[in-house]
């Protein structure tokens, strides 16, 4: 993530508690020749009780091709309007290590559909050379109860675009 040619780690603690119960918390620890230093150069977390964030966490690739890798972060019972509708944050790699704030975040706009439960890079899924990130809503409702939705958001040179270019629902109640 601070581009010195060793691979970082990234960890999730979705019941850390700061001042919050259970707020999440993600920490990177970076590489070097000796191995993953022991201490974290960056922590996050959510700063809303119950949202655990960190309950999924991932390398995003390097969604803005600005040459370091950037993480994503899911927080599945973070409320922004909507109880429980969760929330995915990238924030971008940088010579120190990650940005302190998020370069970008994604919300279901659904109460319950639990958005963030999975995060993950996606590749460069349009050749463009900005890689892209895929977030899933364990039990976003579209036609179906329950179905569930992945959505992929493009990268670019701001970060992620807003609206994902891509979603797939399970198409069956409870899925």
């Amino acid at each position: 993530m601070n581009g010195d040619g060793y691979d970082d780690v990234i960890v999730g603690a979705r019941s850390y508690d700061n001042g919050q119960n259970e707020e999440g918390g993600a920490f990177v620890f970076l590489g070097s020749d000796s191995g993953v230093q022991a201490s974290p150069v960056w922590t996050a977390e959510s700063d809303q009780a119950g949202a655990q964030f960190g309950f999924s966490v991932s390398g995003a690739g390097d969604v803005n091709a600005d040459g370091y890798d950037d993480v994503i972060v899911g927080a599945p019972f973070f409320g922004n309007g909507e109880g429980n509708e969760g929330m995915a944050f990238v924030f971008l790699g940088e010579a120190a290590g990650v940005q302190s704030s998020p370069i970008w975040t994604a919300e279901s706009n659904q109460s319950n559909a639990y958005l963030g439960r999975s995060v993950s890079g996606a590749g460069d899924v349009n050749g463009d050379g900005y890689d892209d990130v895929i977030v899933g809503a364990r039990v976003f409702t579209n036609d179906q109860n329950e179905e569930g939705r992945a959505f992929v958001f493009l990268g670019e040179a701001a970060g992620v675009q807003s609206s994902p270019v891509w979603t797939a629902e399970g198409d069956q109640e409870y899925a």
